[in-house]
């Protein structure tokens, strides 16, 4: 499947239904048979089902989704938690993911009611929809004021800057450094919408363009490339500095992210103006670091478009000598990704 080709798990959402409890029985048996056929032994009623299709083991799959943008009702709730009691009760194993409904704002009914909901049954994960000009993405840090001794993470399920230009992909840049800093209470993130064939789209925008001969990949997909290449396991605030100048700047952001067990460290910088800055870089703290690392930098101008231009933005592959301590000179509208071995 594709998860196998990508190297991806699966995540699969479930309707949560409506009607009687003898109807919801229904529900809860639809949700089960999904877990059996993802994950199922092959001898059983529906994993034989799924190898007879072709794929004799198991997709391992860990995260079920319930619900998905729903009005966030009373009769919503009542049917979310007969679902979620049996399933848990079945495969405690599963992460249940609930639903906030759609929208960012804290004045949005579904999202309070979800958050609720959430909190009232210590839901693991709760799924956060929402898409916005590009000004929210430049200016929102709502993850920083989150409350720590919340049980429940989030997950950012669907997310974009209602535009394709390159000024969009780097507002969107800007806020996922944001959500890495508070990776403590997002533990998951995903673009939506994935996949739009040319001339013949029913939403704007969209990560990959295609048409019966090519793809076109956007602006927003090389930013998410880049951060897809660049997870890890600890984040570090300090490591690189603006100047006093700057530092208070919302179209500027970086990172510090260290993933143990590639032994790698990813440093990121977005720099949303129309000049060029400079940052400090101190990574006095890490041993073994290579003296030479690799740059791949996204940059143009702010209203480029790289799925229909004749020349478009792709990020920019380079090799640059790195010191413990360093400045490093970082281009106007851009987004930098420096990889340093360990």
């Amino acid at each position: 499947g594709l998860c196998d080709e990508l190297g991806c798990k699966p995540y699969v959402c479930g309707n949560v239904g409506s009607g009687t409890t003898q109807e919801m029985d229904e529900w809860v048996d639809e949700a089960l048979d999904l877990i059996e056929w993802a994950n199922g032994d092959a001898n059983s009623k529906w994993g034989r089902l799924r190898a007879e299709a072709g794929h004799p083991a198991p997709f391992n799959l860990k995260y079920l989704g319930l619900g998905n943008e729903e009005l966030i009702s009373e009769e919503f709730c009542e049917r979310f938690k007969y679902i979620y009691e049996r399933v848990r009760k079945a495969h405690p194993e599963i992460i249940i993911v609930g639903t906030a409904g759609p929208g960012s704002h804290s004045d949005n009914p579904d999202y309070i009611n979800g958050w609720k909901l959430a909190e009232e049954i210590d839901l693991p994960i709760i799924d956060e929809h929402y898409y916005e000009p590009r000004n929210y993405f430049q200016t929102s840090r709502q993850y920083d004021s989150y409350p720590r001794d919340r049980k429940t993470k989030v997950y950012l399920g669907e997310y974009a800057a209602k535009d394709k230009k390159l000024q969009d992909a780097l507002a969107e840049a800007l806020y996922l450094l944001h959500v890495e800093r508070n990776g403590d209470v997002v533990c998951m993130t995903s673009y939506a919408p994935l996949f739009a064939k040319r001339d013949a789209t029913n939403w704007n925008p969209d990560l990959i363009y295609f048409d019966n001969q090519k793809v076109y990949p956007t602006c927003s997909y090389y930013v998410q490339q880049m951060f897809g290449l660049s997870a890890g396991q600890y984040y570090y605030g300090d490591c690189i500095k603006f100047s006093d100048e700057d530092a208070s700047n919302n179209l500027l952001g970086q990172s510090a992210v260290l993933n143990t067990q590639k032994h790698e460290l990813y440093l990121k910088v977005a720099n949303s103006t129309d000049k060029e800055t400079v940052v400090s870089l101190d990574l006095s703290r890490f041993k073994g670091m290579k003296s030479v690392a690799s740059k791949m930098t996204i940059s143009g101008k702010p209203d480029d478009e790289d799925n229909y231009d004749q020349q478009p933005v792709v990020p920019v592959n380079e090799t640059i000598k790195l010191k413990k301590q360093m400045t490093l000179n970082v281009k106007p509208n851009s987004f930098t990704l420096i990889t340093v071995k360990l």
